[in-house]
């Protein structure tokens, strides 16, 4: 089979069955069967000669191959579609991150930037490195303190994990997040001081800890970027933790939109 005997109907149900994670919502959206799509994304495998997708439990996951064609195929496409209606190419930016890092780090980025279509995911630094590596997201964004694990990574910031409290005493309920490495690190630091503690909140989010020191006048662990003029750095408890935020990417080339995106990070 020649590349010519493929028609544009193909690569979109190719695109879509990617973008919505489903052969059948693909089907749907384009009026057409779910064998109608299957068939047609094994008519494009047999043309550029290998696989493009790996069909596992609930989850539809690009091959290597598959990725670098469903990139190429994507922005061919909209070129295409651009040209023909006389209008620019509008990309789609899939971006997965925290919700603190969304609100402190994220969103005053995006508000550079002139995106016409963005969707993103929320979710903890392990969920968001596993929406990368399922290429469910184009960019991940994340605080740890180690590499990108076999990801594409960027040092956006660094900065460090510090008490703070409204007064700035260590005083009423300790309020960490579960046990990542910096929290980790203060337990240890905790019990080598012998200071006993008496309540302690466990949150999923640095923006809830932060709010919960200060409803219940407690301490919190906290990156320093998201402490303001409500909190105080506890200075009588000696505590600090390093740590990254790493935008991470797959091993494809970065399109300008996800370029400046980055550079725009970088200079929050």
């Amino acid at each position: 089979m020649k590349i010519l005997d493929l028609n544009l109907h193909a690569l979109q149900y190719f695109i879509d069955s990617i973008a919505m994670n489903s052969l059948t919502l693909a089907a749907r959206k384009n009026h057409v069967s779910r064998p109608a799509v299957s068939q047609a994304i094994k008519r494009i495998e047999e043309v550029v000669g290998f696989e493009l997708i790996e069909h596992t439990k609930n989850r539809l996951k690009l091959t290597r191959d598959g990725q670098a064609f469903y990139q190429k195929a994507k922005e061919g496409l909209q070129t295409l579609k651009a040209t023909l209606h006389g209008e620019p190419a509008q990309e789609l930016l899939t971006i997965a991150c925290s919700a603190s890092l969304a609100e402190h780090l994220l969103l005053p980025a995006l508000k550079r930037l002139d995106i016409k279509e963005l969707r993103l995911r929320i979710g903890t630094s392990a969920r968001v490195r596993q929406l990368v590596s399922d290429q469910e997201a184009q960019i991940g964004i994340f605080i740890d303190d180690e590499k990108g694990f076999g990801l594409r990574s960027t040092i956006l910031q660094k900065g460090h994990f510090r008490l703070y409290s409204t007064s700035g005493r260590f005083e009423g309920p300790l309020i960490t997040t579960e046990a990542r490495p910096e929290v980790v690190h203060f337990h240890k630091c905790l019990a080598s001081s012998r200071r006993k503690v008496t309540q302690h909140f466990e949150v999923e989010s640095w923006s809830l800890c932060k709010k919960a020191a200060e409803t219940f006048s407690g301490t919190c662990v906290l990156p320093d970027f998201m402490a303001d003029s409500k909190l105080k750095r506890v200075r009588s408890f000696e505590y600090q933790y390093l740590f990254k935020i790493l935008a991470v990417s797959g091993s494809g080339q970065p399109s300008h939109l996800e370029s400046a995106l980055i550079q725009a990070l970088q200079n929050e």
